[in-house]
């Protein structure tokens, strides 16, 4: 887990009666960015082994407290777990469970949201350099959990925004079935009327294949930003695109046409900011530059050839030639690199070759 999800000091104590158990267990201090603060009645009965009643209760979750409603309910009786009206809520937003968790296909857990901030999420997402906003609602449905699962979930999340770039409105359907092991996915992104994104295609997980089409029509680049982190940053701009993606999910082999519009980026190695409006092709993972245009903050310009193997996301692996003229090639401070740096114009043919 990422360091902001650390959680230190528990401390639990109990007041056992007849058959009862008053419980109260508190994670963190107050002082802690992530706390818990629980209360509980377990009863003993002969008809149920046991049943749980949550009284008033507080979470922490990044600074932000949320409410546990005193009506849940939580039983266990021959190997189902029984969960009635749990409710976790913080102003508006809400997240409910209810349903029975056990082997049988018959018995299910509905999990819903309402209102559900994004924002809850990042302390999960901001070790992958993603930050996001927007209002989740929907629901999930689990069944078999003890067994083989089977998992419905429809989702939607408004006015979507992913480092603080807005994406538009997402919609997300997605089915595991446990016998096939596939998970069937469908979203789509559609921004100001225009559907941007669709993401059509199964997800085998007993063998850890994607198989996935992805179109998009004058979205943003940004959502490229995990994949290309460790090559470029500071990604803007609009790219349309026809892919296919299949394979491992960690490095999933890419095939396809892009075209890029005004597209921003900072290379990382070098501290150059560079647009692009072109079209590029991927085969296998490995972009392919055809006589691809650069523009340096100056306007001038630099022709590309060659390619970028994203093969392994981690290590990038290039072979680019450059044709440039009066370009920048340089844009560095000793923070970068204390051995050189600055920035420097080339005019020239200029190669890069290896890892980054």
């Amino acid at each position: 887990l990422a360091d902001s999800l650390y959680i230190k000091n528990i401390n639990i104590s109990n007041i056992l009666r007849n058959d009862s158990l008053h419980l109260n267990v508190k994670l963190s201090d107050k002082t802690a960015t992530n706390q818990l603060d629980l209360n509980a009645l377990v009863e003993f009965n002969a008809e149920t082994f046991a049943s749980l009643s949550v009284l008033p209760s507080d979470v922490v979750i990044n600074r932000d407290t949320w409410k546990i409603q005193e009506k849940v309910k939580i039983k266990f009786d021959k190997g189902k777990t029984i969960i009635e009206n749990f409710a976790l809520l913080r102003d508006n937003q809400l997240l409910t469970i209810n349903g029975i968790i056990s082997a049988n296909p018959t018995d299910e857990l509905l999990i819903g949201f309402n209102k559900f901030n994004l924002t809850t999420f990042n302390p999960l997402t901001q070790a992958l350099g993603i930050n996001l906003r927007g209002e989740l609602n929907g629901n999930a449905k689990v069944s078999a959990i003890g067994k083989t699962p089977k998992i419905e979930a429809e989702i939607k999340v408004d006015s979507l925004k992913y480092n603080n770039i807005a994406l538009g409105d997402l919609q997300l359907s997605a089915e595991l079935d446990n016998s096939t092991k596939l998970i069937n996915v469908q979203m789509d992104i559609t921004n100001q009327g225009q559907k941007t994104l669709n993401i059509d295609g199964t997800y085998n997980a007993d063998q850890n294949n994607l198989d996935m089409n992805v179109s998009m029509k004058n979205n943003e680049i940004i959502i490229f930003q995990p994949l290309l982190k460790k090559l470029v940053s500071n990604l803007n701009g609009k790219v349309s695109a026809d892919l296919k993606v299949t394979g491992p999910l960690i490095n999933p082999r890419i095939n396809g046409n892009l075209t890029m519009v005004n597209a921003g980026m900072t290379v990382n190695y070098l501290k150059t900011p560079y647009r692009i409006t072109d079209d590029v092709t991927v085969e296998n993972s490995i972009i392919k530059l055809d006589n691809v245009i650069l523009k340096d903050i100056n306007n001038n310009e630099a022709i590309a050839n060659g390619t970028v193997n994203m093969g392994n996301p981690r290590n990038p692996i290039i072979h680019v030639t450059l044709v440039a003229n009066n370009f920048m090639a340089l844009n560095t401070t000793a923070k970068d690199n204390p051995l050189y740096y600055g920035t420097a114009y080339g005019t020239g043919v200029f190669a890069f070759n290896g890892p980054t």
